[in-house]
């Protein structure tokens, strides 16, 4: 047998092995044998793969946009949305979140406790545009990208903020994002959640 057969009877086995193997995969979803319960996790092979499918995507869907100074000033505008519009899922600082936000699957982050691996960029772009299959919602209709910039502000010095810098933060009357004078700086080296 020549070379030549020998590679295409392994491509013809290799290209039927594949097939019986996808067949397979659609059985069983489309059988209804796949739980979809947001109580049971994905197998951890699907689970990384999502994890890595949507660090990905965010990537490369946030490049290209360019973050405006993330001040306190600018985190004090986002708190009282973040409180309104993001607390219940993520939490805020030294307090559990709702008890039914414990059900949702994925679980979201407890924002304060695990703080976030992304860049400013990919939060404001998951905030505005929302991830599929999660319980992130779009809020590119409720919210204008300066409110959403206010957010990610507040979002990047959560981890690790204190109840008290919080509630200050939310105390501070709104401004207008980089409006601020040369006290902004000495005071965002004294928050706790500056970082």
């Amino acid at each position: 047998m020549t070379a030549g057969r020998i590679a295409g009877r392994v491509i013809v086995a290799l290209a039927a092995a594949v097939l019986i193997v996808a067949a397979g995969v659609a059985w069983y979803a489309f059988s209804g044998r796949y739980s979809i319960a947001a109580t049971e996790p994905h197998p951890p092979a699907l689970e990384a793969a999502i994890d890595e499918i949507y660090h990905a995507s965010v990537a490369r869907q946030a490049a290209g946009i360019e973050a405006p100074a993330l001040d306190r000033e600018r985190a004090a505008a986002g708190a009282p949305i973040y409180a309104a519009e993001c607390a219940m899922c993520h939490g805020v600082p030294e307090a559990d979140r709702e008890a039914w936000a414990e059900g949702l699957y994925p679980l979201p982050p407890h924002l304060p406790e695990d703080g976030t691996d992304l860049a400013a960029e990919e939060i404001f772009w998951i905030i505005r545009e929302g991830v599929k299959f999660t319980s992130m919602p779009s809020y590119r209709h409720a919210l204008s990208d300066e409110e959403i910039w206010s957010v990610t502000a507040l979002v990047e010095r959560l981890h690790g903020m204190t109840a008290e810098a919080y509630e200050e933060l939310i105390a501070l009357p709104a401004e207008e994002p980089g409006a601020g004078d040369a006290g902004d700086a000495e005071a965002d080296a004294g928050d706790p959640g500056n970082g």
